[in-house]
Order: structure tokens, then C-alpha cells, then sequence
């Protein structure tokens, strides 16, 4: 899911701003995964977690043939 909602959010933001927006966003979840100790709320904060990491990733696939060309 999140591969789906970075790859349509790429056609709206550039880039770069979409990576660092997930890089502090992800960091941002995690932080909160150690300040609450009930179970459901570590779910939730490790699948936000994860959903915003695949961000980065989606956005690499795409951003790195354009910066360094093969041809």
C-alpha cells in the first residue's frame, strides 16, 4: 500500500521533498514507539513506521535513473 500512495504522491511532490518528508516522518513514528508501552499503540506506530519507510524506497526506484543516466 504504501509503494501505491508514494508512487501516486511522486506525480504531485518532487522528489527529494517526498524522501525527506518520509525520512522525518518515519523517525518522528519511531520516537514515539518508545514513549508508549501499551501493545495496540506499537502496532500502530511500527505499521505507520513501516508505511512511510517504503516511501524512500519507491522514490529511489525512480529518482536515481534520472540523476545518474545510463546512456
Amino acid at each position: 500500500l504504501g509503494h501505491i500512495v508514494a508512487a501516486l504522491a511522486m506525480d504531485k511532490v518532487k522528489r527529494r521533498v517526498l524522501l525527506s518528508i518520509s525520512f522525518v516522518l518515519s523517525g518522528i513514528a519511531t520516537i514515539f514507539i518508545c514513549f508508549w508501552s501499551h501493545p495496540m499503540s506499537v502496532l500502530i506506530f511500527s505499521m505507520l513506521t513501516n508505511f512511510l519507510m517504503s516511501f524512500p524506497w519507491t522514490c529511489l526506484y525512480a529518482y536515481t535513473p534520472e540523476v545518474y543516466p545510463t546512456v
